[in-house]
């Protein structure tokens, strides 16, 4: 939540470099976060499930879920905090275009295939890709901003 300000912060100040230096920590950060939590549910998912609901068809659903999505969640989180980062830089445009290429040009075309090929498992792979495209998209585009930036230090 803070990466936003401190980037821009450090960015209006032309400390370019501190801010890319907190850029690429935080999204080591998000990646490895991501991976220990994806390893979690991985391990305990159906467990995690089972708290909120005895219903074995919920608790099914729900453990798939919690097997698919969570594998996503390293670059979903290079997403998020590239976004806060466009919107601290000024960039809302920018911020604004990565989530609705990842609704409307991934998500939603990738989940309406999924649900036809695969079911609801389907639209679970659909919610993973459209995270990790998305996040590997974002991740690129911030770091060509920060190359095309005129202060770099």
């Amino acid at each position: 939540a803070s990466i936003g300000p401190f980037v821009g912060q450090n960015w209006g100040a032309e400390r370019r470099d501190r801010a890319n230096a907190a850029m690429i920590w935080s999204f080591k950060y998000s990646v490895i976060w991501g991976a220990i939590v994806a390893i979690l549910l991985l391990l305990f998912g159906t467990d995690v499930a089972a708290l909120f609901d005895e219903n074995e068809a919920v608790i099914q659903v729900a453990s798939l879920y919690l097997l698919l999505v969570p594998l996503s969640y390293g670059t979903w989180g290079i997403l998020m905090m590239a976004s806060a980062i466009f919107n601290s830089l000024g960039k809302p445009v920018s911020s604004t275009i990565m989530s609705l290429i990842r609704m409307f040009a991934l998500y939603i075309p990738l989940a309406l295939l999924g649900k036809w090929a695969l079911g609801i498992t389907g639209i679970f792979l659909a919610a993973a890709a459209s995270n990790l495209i998305m996040g590997v998209l974002a991740f690129s585009w911030n770091r060509r901003t920060y190359r095309n930036s005129p202060y770099k230090s």
